[in-house]
């Protein structure tokens, strides 16, 4: 469709986004998108045994792996839990075989489920995690954060935050840490030190170490350095970082995943230096980096299962937020067709004032209450549009505005925003960071 402005024919522009399992069309003239905001694509890898065996080879500042390992020792692989994809029934074989070339048995090794404060893992769940070959040979262990008599003070970080470990991981010859490197919201990045902490740490150090998100004075909100790809002078991270040294991590596998989950990267050696190589290339590929902030930018979070509720939903919004200058409007597309994420989640939105949740978070943290804060501080420093199958009470619960369509979207951002305002559009917000260049 051609429109004509002030004699001149005006070029549309057509997209089609991600909405559940379903698209959404529209059209925008050209001259207002700033630009459409997209990670690199990431090529799986053809061979990737090849490259997994090549890592321990040739590992970052470190010896190869073998070198690490003497015969006999009792060793303890960290692996994620269910709830992260990071190709571990690949490279766990690659470690094994290699594991038993230097005259470590399998009734030597144990694999601990990093679980964190997430639910234990199925049998099942962990057979799909390791792989059944694996499954059937080496020993499991499920980490339970709330279990003290499997947990061991190992030490006091200088936040002051007390740390106790899973006791078979401190008492392990050595440790090997595995996991996926991505973009976390508070954090910096997922993998690295995490599999250790808060992975298999006890619950109270996990809200320990989770509180520092928040600011060091009350009332001020959250820390500006708890941030998505922030490392440096991030509290959370360097927390993490100092909590993990206690056990004296040996090596680190960790991996970068395409969209499809397919394996694009392996970062393999020391476990800071591979896993800072790691992160840098997790900013490289997706963090999209642009010039000038918009009026206005319509992202997807990518469809099902991104944006099967809200809280999932919600990593999108934190990402694609940085795109978008203050007082300017973004429409969200997000499905949510189960809903706003949980009975302990709504609850959070009854505060209303994201000041009462602070107060709530400093007593007690949690993440569910984090997100709802992070949703009202965005709502409070932009028009937030959610396009939904929420109600619209349910929206506007979480001081956002509702709109049935994305046209009527976009008209309640021309009212505010005026008729030509600057546009980023931003096909997968879960995964697409941008990132301001000056």
């Amino acid at each position: 469709m051609d429109a004509s402005r002030q004699g001149e024919r005006v070029r549309i522009r057509e997209f089609n986004l991600a909405y559940g399992r379903g698209k959404i069309r529209f059209s925008l003239p050209e001259e207002n998108v700033l630009g459409v905001l997209e990670a690199k694509d990431l090529v799986a890898l053809r061979e990737p045994e090849e490259v997994i065996q090549e890592s321990l080879l040739k590992p970052i500042d470190s010896l190869p792996f073998k070198d690490k390992f003497k015969a006999k020792e009792r060793v303890g692989i960290l692996v994620s839990d269910h709830t992260r994809q990071t190709a571990s029934d690949l490279f766990l074989p690659v470690l094994l075989r290699e594991l038993n070339s230097v005259g470590i048995p399998d009734a030597n090794i144990f694999i601990v489920f990093a679980n964190g404060t997430h639910k234990l893992n199925t049998p099942k769940e962990q057979e799909s995690i390791v792989g059944r070959s694996v499954a059937q040979r080496i020993r499991l262990k499920e980490h339970n954060c709330d279990d003290e008599k499997s947990l061991s003070f190992v030490g006091e970080t200088s936040f002051k935050t007390k740390v106790y470990l899973n006791s078979e991981v401190v008492n392990a010859d050595k440790i090997i840490l595995t996991g996926g490197i991505i973009y976390h919201y508070f954090a910096g990045f997922g993998g690295g030190r995490k599999a250790v902490f808060p992975g298999v740490a006890s619950r109270e150090a996990i809200i320990a170490n989770h509180s520092l998100v928040l600011h060091p004075q009350a009332g001020q909100g959250m820390n500006p350095y708890a941030a998505a790809g922030v490392l440096k002078n991030n509290p959370v991270h360097q927390d993490m970082q100092e909590a993990s040294r206690f056990v004296k991590p040996h090596f680190l596998l960790n991996v970068v995943l395409n969209d499809e989950k397919k394996l694009a990267a392996v970062f393999a050696g020391d476990y800071i230096s591979a896993y800072e190589d790691g992160c840098q290339f997790v900013r490289k590929h997706y963090g999209v980096k642009i010039r000038q902030k918009a009026d206005l930018v319509v992202a997807s979070c990518g469809g099902y299962p991104k944006d099967i509720n809200f809280y999932q939903s919600h990593k999108a919004m934190d990402n694609v937020i940085s795109a978008l200058r203050k007082g300017g409007v973004m429409i969200l597309l997000a499905e949510c067709s189960q809903g706003m994420g949980g009975e302990e989640f709504s609850l959070f939105f009854e505060y209303r004032k994201k000041e009462e949740i602070e107060k709530s978070l400093r007593e007690r943290y949690s993440i569910v209450g984090h997100i709802a804060y992070s949703t009202l501080n965005k709502a409070e420093n932009a028009k937030v549009i959610l396009i939904s199958s929420l109600s619209d009470q349910q929206v506007r619960k979480m001081s956002l505005i509702p709109a049935p369509t994305l046209g009527s979207a976009l008209n309640l951002a021309y009212e505010r925003l005026g008729k030509n305002p600057s546009t980023y559009i931003i096909p997968q917000g879960y995964i697409t960071v941008p990132v301001t260049s000056h």
